[in-house]
């Protein structure tokens, strides 16, 4: 994402459980971004979706809020 300049990245079959996000920082940058992921609750690790998001976009943020199960 970091050499495409890219500011969100969304992702698809994530295989991490329930709603979660993190900080990940690029290696030899002083970029990094929010990972959010949100995927099975049942612990099968399917249906898992997630978005990368630089941080400096993600002040646009205001949350993730899983919709149906």
């Amino acid at each position: 994402m970091n050499r495409y300049q890219a500011d969100v990245l969304c992702l698809s079959e994530t295989r991490f459980n329930g709603v979660s996000e993190e900080t990940i920082p690029v290696r030899d940058s002083d970029n990094s971004y929010s990972f959010l992921n949100s995927g099975a609750h049942d612990g099968s690790g399917d249906h898992g979706v997630g978005f990368m998001i630089g941080v400096h976009k993600n002040v646009f943020l205001r949350g993730i809020q899983r919709t149906r199960e």
